[in-house]
């Protein structure tokens, strides 16, 4: 980043190293680029991109100010709350309408390149400007300062200049910038209880403050249009000392401010150096006696003695409320003193002046008549007029009591029954207790059902209206709360590769001594059957054997019937040995059909059987 100053003009060149951003301060500049021109007045900027190719005309006496940025572009900062419509708005940014330029010149076009820092000059017949149309977002443009919406301060403090950032140049790290375009446009001061002007204050940002036109409301003298200022990183900086004075003592009411008036600020996260010859030539060596002439306004009693005054005034207000309440008391109890011993006398009077007559009925007949006689004073009977009375305000027919001084409104307060206890928790559980269940536990009893049939078992007309209502409305409210299902998204192969889990180690399983008797009675009596069924055969042998005997006795054969007498010697010894080994079997069935036996024991037997 570079700031400098220019008051001469440019011959056709191009900046491979930065972006470059004039700003006029006197006269206007007529830049002619690749893209077109623009013709950039006072109070507005142009910014052209690294690598475009431009040179600039000038109308009379001209200078300024330019902002050079490396490695990045300028962008609009992010507006974040603020939303869509703020700061330096898109459309008001103007582009060149395209132009070309098909000119042959003799002499030859001397185009300047500026490239890694140095300077490179070439020669060319044909003009540097013959792009005939263009296309695309990578241009030059400029921007009018006055389109700046201005977001401001509308309670109190003085917000950060960053709300008046035009254009940003951001770099690697979030939220810290390589160089902000800062304005301070003309604009309304609201802000109560708070010192309006920029605050003194050390930040961790370079400013290069400028000045375009009017009067910086920091410092309205020695900061002229056309003068710059530079304050390093954590230099202490703020208004000079009649700006203080001014913003301390004024009257804090909505005023314009800046009318005018346009300053701005190149402010930098980079240090910035002076030249040689901005040291030698244009340097203001008495800048820093504009904050010589502060003085120190702190005074540590100042606010006790704040804080002191406001108590005092409360206890002042307290007494005089609780005098004026006093007073008021006094003179009600005077009064109604003063009104009881006047009807006191007047009874008298009256009980002395009928004390002498016979009757009473005589005595009030004869005072009517005298106060009658005192109205009447010409002389004239007439009849008592009760309309007249009670429309007139000021007889005592229509107020006999406050007529004669009486007001039985006065200090009625005092005849109210004051309960202690209700003003309290236990006298609310006093009065809960004093209150009977019928209030505490009301009955309440559940509304008896609207018949919705008739005698003859047919649904009502107005009932079978409710029901379609109800069925209308709870399809509505159904879609009302129906939600869209989303679509469902393409679904695509994927290879998902599954890890093959480790096999389980088989184990055996050690079976109880209980089982392993069981499982060995099962054995046995699986042998035993088996055994059985293999003897079957020879049973039968045996029966056709005997068959055989009993027909060769019939015919004779008497070696034959010996040799079958032996063999049924034979057969009856193996059938007693069965009858034997059948005895034990049963025996061992009937054992074991009383014992629990397992499943698989339970299919066996079924098997055998």
């Amino acid at each position: 980043m570079a700031p400098k100053l220019y008051n001469h003009t440019h011959k056709p060149g191009t900046k491979f190293d930065e972006n470059s951003t004039p700003i006029p301060q006197q006269g206007k500049l007529l830049i002619t680029t690749e893209f077109g021109k623009l013709l950039v007045d006072r109070n507005e900027i142009c910014v052209i991109q690294q690598g475009m190719r431009f040179s600039v005309e000038v109308f009379g006496e001209t200078r300024g100010y330019i902002l050079e940025v490396y490695g990045v572009h300028f962008e609009l900062p992010d507006l974040g709350p603020i939303g869509a419509n703020g700061l330096a708005n898109p459309r008001d940014f103007l582009v060149p309408v395209a132009w070309f330029e098909d000119r042959q010149v003799t002499e030859g076009y001397t185009v300047i390149n500026k490239y890694q820092g140095k300077l490179f000059a070439a020669q060319q017949a044909c003009s540097p400007f013959n792009v005939a149309a263009w296309h695309g977002n990578y241009t030059p443009y400029k921007y009018d300062l006055s389109n700046f919406m201005v977001i401001n301060v509308t309670a109190f403090d003085h917000a950060d200049p960053s709300i008046f950032t035009v254009l940003t140049a951001k770099s690697t790290h979030p939220g810290v910038a390589i160089a902000d375009f800062v304005i301070f446009p003309p604009r309304w001061a609201v802000a109560t209880n708070t010192f309006r002007p920029p605050y003194y204050h050390r930040n961790c940002m370079s400013e290069f403050m400028g000045l375009i036109k009017g009067h910086y409301e920091a410092k309205e003298q020695g900061f002229l249009p056309g003068g710059a200022t530079l304050h390093s990183m954590m230099t202490p900086h703020g208004p000079d000392a009649e700006c203080f004075e001014k913003a301390s003592t004024s009257k804090l009411e909505p005023e314009r401010i800046a009318e005018g008036t346009m300053a701005f600020m190149f402010e930098s996260s980079l240090s910035m150096a002076v030249t040689k010859w901005g040291l030698k030539t244009s340097l203001d060596k008495t800048y820093f006696k504009c904050w010589e002439s502060l003085k120190s306004h702190f005074n540590p009693k100042h606010k006790l003695q704040e804080v002191r005054l406001e108590l005092l005034k409360a206890l002042l207000k307290t007494r005089e409320e609780n005098r004026n309440e006093t007073d008021v008391c006094r003179l009600d109890n005077r009064w109604f003193n003063l009104t009881r011993e006047k009807e006191e006398k007047v009874r008298k009077i009256r009980h002395e002046h009928i004390k002498g007559r016979p009757l009473a009925r005589n005595s009030f007949s004869a005072i009517r008549k005298i106060i009658a006689k005192g109205k009447n004073v010409e002389g004239k009977l007439e009849k008592r007029d009760m309309i007249k009375e009670y429309t007139d305000y000021e007889s005592q027919t229509y107020a006999p009591l406050s007529r004669i001084g009486y007001f039985p409104d006065n200090h009625a307060d005092r005849f109210v029954v004051r309960n202690p206890y209700l003003n309290t928790y236990d006298g609310l559980l006093e009065l809960e207790a004093s209150l009977p269940n019928s209030i505490t536990q009301p009955r309440m009893e559940a509304p008896k059902p609207r018949s919705t049939t008739t005698k003859d078992g047919f649904t009502k007309r107005s009932a079978r209206l409710e029901m379609e209502l109800a069925q209308v409305y709870q399809i509505l409210q159904d879609r009302k709360l129906q939600v869209a299902e989303p679509k469902k998204p393409l679904r695509f192969l994927q290879k998902i590769s599954k890890m093959i889990g480790r096999p389980a180690t088989p184990a055996l399983e050690v079976p109880s001594l209980v089982d392993e008797e069981q499982e060995l009675a099962v054995i046995t009596l699986q042998k035993l059957i088996r055994g059985a069924g293999a003897l079957l055969p020879r049973f039968q042998e045996d029966k056709q054997l005997l068959k055989k005997a009993e027909k060769a006795s019939d015919v004779g054969f008497g070696a034959a019937a010996a040799d079958l007498h032996g063999a049924h010697k034979v057969s009856m010894i193996e059938k007693h040995l069965a009858r034997v080994e059948g005895r034990a079997i049963a025996n061992l069935v009937d054992f074991l059909s009383k014992e629990p036996l397992q499943e698989e024991r339970g299919s066996m037997l079924c098997h055998v059987g």
